[in-house]
């Protein structure tokens, strides 16, 4: 390495004095030589250090005149500004991105070239990228060029610090125009595409229904003619024509029901049925028809399934006769198997599950979720010997999630299918007693909400009136406020169990007053009740506090439900005295001696069950769960029975101990609450 002049002086410095000191003597020759030595090694060293450092300089200003050719020549716009917001450096891709020169744009505020109020939400959001030290920051946002264009842009800014103090912003901005422009073209073309099929879905129905009021005629006629003087010849050719019309009637009926589905005008119900009743019935006729096909067929439902639920039995039974019809169609022979049992509880609600099994041809594994899709069948072999339009299972499955349930399949070719099937429903406590007064008999509403304070807010006086005697012929005792600002004083005067509160309200809508009703720390359950039931409403009722949401015009039975789902803890009103009554002739005294022995061993009994628990005899537990059951048979109690069925289960197991001391802390409230009523009623005979 050449030396450097500041060394190359110095050396010769040394030397000089090197040579003087060696003339003139003052110091002895050897620490002459060692001085000098030391100061040509330094100097050497120096000059080495200086060479490395010039050489870096070049290589940072090198870098530096890249960098900054590499920046003015890239299609992406780089500019600082001070903390203030104003430019200090732009790179030249200014003018083709924003109209502007970097030489006009030097000096000048950001906001030059941004919407005011798109100003204001970008200052606030680099403000807090500071305040929360955030590196790295992405937006995208639409500028204004020197014309008036506007262009959509994509921008990185990076906060600048120097010695710990902000200092300003680097910023990176590209345009995206053509992007955003391409997927607002796709967002326009899949909205054509889903109305034209909306359209198309929409036709389908009104085809269907046009379709099959003629065909109503034709099969009506037939049934007419029937019955009318006919030569063998003649009925053989009208049962014929009666069957084809049949035939047609069931396929146009699929079709109808599949673009109802997917047009979203199927409307579900929500009334109550009885679920053995109704299953009996639904499948009598498919049980002649398998055993005339000779299959053997059966049907188990197991005890702890309901008899008496809430929920849809219409669109119910079309899935049940879908998955049997599908068993019986595809058995040539062996045996068809329905099975019913209750998969979970919660309060009133229940989830059944439905198992649908055959020993038929079964289902290849690469087609077993095909089956589910509109028009489509296993293969076309099935088509042509089974018939059908594919449609069947694609609309029980849709049928099934309408209802919140699911539906799966397991099977093997040649071996058999079996379809899964969960349903919930709602446990029906609403059931009316029925008091032989003479020859006269009066029915009531079993007082499910009795000993329920509710509130109800709503500025209707109609609605006020309709929600007031639903609710008091339950059992409830209820007030009215007609606006948000009538509730927030009432619930400082009085403690309710649950607030209906209306939407549309003057002074204070129904989501003000539930965030008021928060904020002030007042947790009582609401529960909207609102006549907009659009998609995303029950979303912004929860997320403004609400608890449920039910839309008007109510069902009084899923308006108690889900009161009684929003307030679990049973009160009074959970004991069936009507069916105690029914099963007792109505005897005064007989009923006396009964509930007093209800009194006397229903504690007790509960007791047992907490002690054989606390001591983890999970056996004794389970056996003295089962022997509070019969019990329950003669005096019913709301939801005692399938709490200790739960119990009794978990018991029996012994692994899930919270499950076992929920279950027992349950039981316990319900019969506590139990044990009041009957001393009331009592007291009442």
């Amino acid at each position: 390495m050449p030396l450097k002049k500041p060394i190359l002086i110095f050396l010769l410095i040394s030397a000089a004095g090197f040579t003087w000191l060696l003339a003139t003597a003052r110091l002895p020759l050897v620490t002459d030589i060692s001085i000098f030595l030391i100061s040509v090694i330094a100097l050497l060293w120096l000059n080495r250090d200086m060479g490395l450092l010039e050489k870096a300089k070049k290589e940072l200003q090198e870098g530096e005149h890249k960098y900054l050719q590499l920046i003015q020549t890239a299609h992406v716009l780089l500019y600082v500004t001070n903390r203030g917001g104003y430019f200090t450096f732009v790179s030249k891709h200014a003018a083709a991105l924003t109209g502007y020169t970097d030489a006009e744009l030097l000096g000048q505020h950001y906001s030059m070239h941004i919407d005011p109020e798109m100003y204001d939400e970008l200052m606030q959001y680099y403000l807090r990228q500071v305040r929360e030290k955030i590196p790295v920051t992405h937006r995208e946002f639409q500028i204004i060029t020197k014309n008036g264009e506007r262009k959509w842009v994509e921008q990185e800014v990076v906060v600048l610090y120097k010695d710990g103090e902000m200092k300003g912003y680097q910023c990176w901005l590209k345009d995206i125009s053509e992007r955003i422009k391409y997927e607002q073209e796709l967002i326009h073309a899949r909205k054509v595409a889903e109305d034209a099929k909306r359209q198309q879905e929409m036709f389908l129905a009104n085809m269907s229904h046009e379709i099959r009021t003629p065909m109503n005629g034709i099969i009506g006629m037939t049934n007419l003619l029937l019955n009318t003087s006919l030569t063998l010849e003649q009925k053989e050719y009208i049962q014929a024509t009666q069957q084809s019309a049949s035939n047609l009637l069931a396929i146009i009926n699929e079709i109808l029901d599949f673009s109802k589905i997917r047009s979203g005008k199927m409307a579900l119900e929500q009334i109550a049925f009885h679920f053995r009743e109704l299953m009996d019935k639904t499948l009598l006729p498919l049980q002649l028809q398998a055993q005339q096909k000779g299959l053997h067929y059966s049907l188990e439902i197991a005890d702890e399934v309901p008899d008496h639920l809430l929920g849809d039995p219409v669109r119910f039974t079309q899935i049940m006769v879908n998955l049997v019809e599908n068993a019986i169609k595809f058995t040539p022979g062996g045996a068809i198997g329905i099975r019913c049992r209750v998969l979970a509880t919660q309060n009133t609600r229940v989830r059944i599950g439905f198992e649908v099994s055959d020993t038929g041809i079964g289902i290849p594994a690469d087609k077993q979720e095909i089956i589910f899709e509109s028009f489509t069948q296993s293969n076309a072999e099935n088509t042509r010997r089974y018939g059908g339009t594919g449609l069947g299972l694609a609309i029980t499955r849709e049928l099934v999630a309408l209802q919140g349930g699911s539906l799966t399949v397991k099977s093997k070719e040649g071996a058999g299918t079996t379809f899964y099937c969960e349903i919930p429903f709602t446990k029906n406590l609403f059931l009316p007693e029925t008091q032989s007064k003479g020859l006269a008999a009066a029915t009531q509403l079993r007082p499910v909400l009795q000993g329920k304070m509710l509130l109800v807010a709503e500025d209707n006086i109609i609605n006020q009136r309709v929600a007031y005697n639903t609710l008091h012929k339950a059992g409830a005792r209820v007030d009215i406020a007609a606006d948000g600002k009538q509730v927030l004083t009432l619930v400082q005067q009085k403690e309710y169990d649950c607030i209906i509160m209306d939407i549309q309200m003057p002074e204070m809508d129904g989501y003000t007053t539930t965030i008021q009703l928060r904020k002030q720390g007042i947790d009582t359950p609401v529960i909207a009740m609102t006549a907009a039931a659009i998609k995303g409403e029950r979303e912004k009722c929860l997320q403004s506090g609400m608890n449920d949401y039910i839309s008007k015009p109510f069902v009084p039975e899923e308006l108690y439900m889900k009161i009684l789902d929003n307030t679990p803890l049973p009160g009074p009103g959970v004991v069936d005295f009507g069916h105690l009554r029914s099963i007792l002739y109505n005897d005064t005294a007989y009923i006396k001696e009964m509930l007093q022995e209800f009194l006397t061993t229903m504690p007790k009994n509960v007791q047992e069950i907490q002690e054989a628990i606390q001591q983890q005899d999970w056996k004794r537990a389970a056996f003295l769960a089962h022997r509070l059951k019969s019990s329950l048979g003669i005096v019913p109690i709301v939801n005692a029975m399938e709490t200790t069925r739960d119990l009794e289960k978990e018991a029996e197991q012994g692994t899930n101990i919270p499950a076992i001391h929920e279950k027992v802390q349950q039981l316990s409230a319900i019969m506590d609450a139990a044990c009041q009523e009957v001393v009331q009623e009592m007291e009442r005979l």
